[in-house]
């Protein structure tokens, strides 16, 4: 490996598009190659998941499904959290570059690069990122519905790895705003030349202008959500979910924010929240007093229960005593009737004896 070419690499600034899997990096990536952006020329093809394809090169797929082998996960990179000193990977990775020759502009499309940002970001040091993202629930539906099997017993999964990916975009994104970019997949069925000119404009990446859009809505199979009515579901069972979601559209540029008309309306999610949060302090005071008023009832039973008791203890003696009474009477009787007999036999015994004189 020549030190040139690592530099001629590092000189040409690569847009890496990365982000959660299913959040519309491919369509992305889609796009800014038909715009002029270099991804590579051994892509990932068509499946069924991504019938217009992946626009993943190859080589960086492998090279980080090696890296997630070697540290104990599977390849794909259902992960809770980012891989653990990847940095020792730094040579690797270096001479993956050095073998790729770009034309500039240039980057990779890879949602597993969302575990590896702080090798990557140690190795390119002008790489800028551009990370995709898309509705928790959007995304674990299609996990789901794709047939993965690592969400077709546990589809919480699919929003617990939903969370460790975004956490690490915003984590990245906060430490480095000049270097990344976030865009919500929204912003690609609206309005896609919207993301060519947020590129433009904070990277001073050349880019064309997007002759046609690449967005092919009936691929995203987005379902109808009606959030009032699964609101209270997911704030239960997902609330930290709601609260980084709400965080990534917060950071998106203003043009490439989410939608009113989508499936997630911003300000009437946030006054849901909050009115919940009300309720829920709410329902929180009512189990707070139905707990005492049970408390006091358990007392009270409890007390029933002890008088109950002396009551029954009181009943056992007074039988007790009862019987006794009659045992005692009894008794007396018993030895009144065997004095009288004894009474009766000496008065008949005296009669005989002065019958026979």
């Amino acid at each position: 490996m020549s030190d040139d070419s690592v530099d001629e690499n590092k000189l040409t600034g690569p847009l890496i598009i990365c982000g959660m899997h299913r959040s519309g990096t491919s369509v992305a990536s889609a796009i800014l190659a038909r715009c002029g952006l270099d991804i590579g020329s051994n892509l990932n093809p068509a499946a069924a998941g991504n019938v217009q394809g992946h626009y993943e090169d190859l080589d960086f797929v492998r090279f980080h499904e090696e890296i997630f082998q070697k540290s104990g996960h599977g390849p794909e990179g259902w992960m809770l959290e980012k891989v653990s000193a990847a940095v020792r990977y730094r040579k690797e990775a270096e001479l993956l570059l050095a073998r790729h020759k770009h034309r500039s502009p240039w980057g990779w499309k890879d949602p597993r690069t969302t575990l590896l940002l702080d090798l990557w970001s140690d190795v390119i040091p002008d790489a800028k990122f551009l990370f995709m993202i898309r509705a928790p629930w959007e995304v674990a539906d299609s996990l789901i519905r794709r047939g993965d099997s690592a969400f077709k017993d546990s589809p919480s999964f699919a929003i617990n790895v939903w969370m460790a990916y975004n956490r690490l975009v915003l984590e990245y994104f906060r430490q480095n705003p000049d270097r990344s970019l976030i865009v919500g997949v929204d912003c690609l069925e609206r309005e896609p030349q919207v993301l060519i000119d947020c590129l433009r404009e904070k990277f001073a990446i050349s880019l064309e202008q997007l002759s046609e859009s690449v967005f092919d809505a009936d691929l995203m199979n987005r379902r109808a959500f009606n959030f009032e009515g699964h609101f209270e579901l997911l704030e239960q069972y997902f609330p930290e979910a709601i609260a980084l979601w709400l965080e990534l559209v917060d950071c998106c540029p203003p043009l490439s924010s989410v939608s009113r008309k989508s499936s997630f309306d911003l300000d009437r999610t946030r006054q849901l929240i909050l009115d919940n949060r009300r309720l829920s302090k709410d329902v929180e005071a009512l189990r707070l007093r139905i707990n005492q008023l049970s408390s006091l009832l358990q007392q009270s039973a409890k007390a029933l229960r002890l008088e109950r008791l002396h009551l029954q203890s009181a009943k056992c003696q007074v039988g007790q005593l009862r019987y006794e009474l009659n045992l005692l009477r009894g008794t007396r009787v018993m030895r009144l009737r065997e004095k009288g007999l004894r009474l009766r036999n000496r008065a008949a015994k005296y009669l005989r004896k002065f019958s026979d004189h």
